[in-house]
């Protein structure tokens, strides 16, 4: 039985254990049997970005602490979207909260792009202009009047950046760590804490919804939050790191009694203006640099040295209290008797994604429908142009625009999972819409419902026809309900 199975190491894959952990949580929901117990954020995409960014923070914030027991779900003002497709472009929008850049900036690139390129909808509801007053000022005014609205006001996005990236032993792309409370202020450290939490329930629910982020933990920081990190060696926290790695190795084997070292070592931080790390030298434990390293400590000695490139300066903590905030949020939504299940370098892959998109699995989760096929002139013209003229970034638009998420999902050697009916895509017939003159209009732009993963494709005629209406597509229209 699997449950058996699961306590044998290795005899499980943690794909399939993942698996387990959530149909068993989907029938703890199914024998609750409520469904207004669901807990729904609800975004509006029509006012400014930090205005949403604000508003889905503080409804993290008032969650209830059973919300294992609840479904998730995102209702967009104005917009009837159901289905996997909406929760994805959730995600995708939240993955700004797991960046090491500060969300000022990254809210303010999205107004930027927001004037200078449409970001969703041809349907999109007009926001009312006050006299003299501009859409963005008239939504302000009426989010922050009233008393419901005072919270919204509330700077929680001056606070981040919560994460830096997790240094040269990790240097994966996406790959982040907490940055330690203490290098917050301290009259914010409370506050900061409580988004460690609200950061917890949100990957909580991005792994039940099968939502990889493109951003992650390393392994030894994902075995700290499963409980599973009594065994992890100096060697797991060096990581990708091959001359640190080595350079370990001859200290242990060689005679160190002679030697002037000392309970030293490197810690990096984040400099968010400059995005760069900068190495600090730093003690291995309160009085350390006074405390000599010889033949008989060199063990427990490299242990802390290692530890400490990833995790941080290990006399105020480290990043262990943002991770022990971090942890309380994501059992809220996966319980710890689950959560142990689970096998850390899976969950590292998991939440992470795939590096980049494999088509020829991609093309095999395709269907066909109103008289396309696989061999339809169409058709073919569309995966040349998909394999051969978009770049990795230009195919990450696409799957965001065709399914609501940049991050194809990881699932060992493939990066999609071409078994589960939820992985199907759609390709069909749209019809072009027509000129003054009631003549074909080659400029038509293919349109795409994430609800059902369906991308709509006019018949273009040629190989230029197509390029530049995907381009435009995958530019200007990536998020949104009815897009084209």
């Amino acid at each position: 039985p699997l449950p058996f199975l699961l306590g044998v190491d290795g005899l499980i894959s943690g794909a399939a254990r993942l698996e387990f952990v959530m149909t068993q949580l989907e029938d703890e929901i199914e024998e609750d049997g409520d469904d207004e117990e669901a807990f729904t954020i609800n975004i509006n995409r029509f006012i400014d970005t930090n205005l949403w960014a604000e508003s889905a923070l503080q409804q993290l914030r008032v969650r209830h602490s059973d919300l294992h027991k609840q479904q998730f779900s995102v209702i967009y003002d104005g917009e009837p979207a159901t289905g996997p497709g909406p929760i994805k472009e959730f995600f995708e929008m939240c993955r700004m909260f797991f960046d090491v850049k500060p969300l000022k900036d990254k809210i303010s690139l999205s107004k930027d792009n927001s004037v200078q390129k449409p970001d969703s909808h041809t349907k999109q509801k007009p926001v009312e202009k006050e006299a003299g007053k501009s859409p963005s000022q008239t939504s302000k005014q009426r989010l922050s009047s009233g008393k419901k609205a005072q919270a919204v006001e509330s700077p929680l996005c001056d606070l981040f950046p919560l994460f830096q990236p997790a240094g040269p032993s990790f240097p994966t792309p996406g790959m982040i760590v907490p940055i330690p409370l203490n290098c917050f202020p301290p009259e914010h450290r409370s506050r900061v804490r409580e988004l460690f939490v609200c950061m917890g329930v949100l990957m909580g629910y991005a792994i039940r919804s099968n939502c990889s982020l493109g951003l992650g933990f390393p392994s030894p920081i994902w075995h700290i939050i499963l409980n599973q990190d009594s065994k992890l060696s100096w060697r797991d926290w060096c990581g990708d790191d091959e001359v640190f790695f080595r350079s370990c190795e001859s200290l242990l084997h060689m005679s160190v009694d002679e030697l002037d070292l000392y309970h030293t070592g490197t810690k990096f931080v984040w400099d968010a203006k400059t995005q760069m790390l900068r190495q600090e030298e730093t003690e291995l434990f309160l009085g350390s640099a006074s405390k000599r390293v010889t033949n008989n400590n060199k063990s427990s000695y490299l242990q802390m040295l290692c530890r400490t490139r990833v995790m941080g300066d290990a006399r105020k903590g480290g990043c262990w209290q943002a991770i022990q905030a971090f942890t309380q949020g994501l059992k809220q939504v996966i319980p710890m008797n689950m959560l142990k299940i689970l096998l850390a370098d899976h969950m590292c892959k998991a939440v992470l994604g795939g590096e980049s998109l494999n088509i020829s699995v991609l093309k095999n989760l395709v269907e066909y429908a109103d008289g396309y096929h696989e061999r339809h002139k169409v058709i073919r013209l569309f995966w040349q142009l998909v394999e051969t003229e978009l770049d990795d970034e230009q195919q990450r638009r696409l799957l965001l625009f065709w399914t609501g998420s940049s991050i194809p999902p990881y699932c060992g050697a493939n990066v999609m999972d071409t078994t589960s009916e939820e992985s199907i895509m759609t390709i069909s017939r749209h019809r072009f819409q027509r000129d003054g003159q009631g003549s074909r209009n080659p400029h038509t732009l293919p349109e795409a419902s994430t609800c059902d993963k369906h991308l709509y494709l006019p018949p273009y005629e040629t190989r230029d026809e197509i390029r530049h209406a995907i381009i435009i597509a995958i530019d200007y229209c990536r998020l949104g309900f009815d897009r084209a």
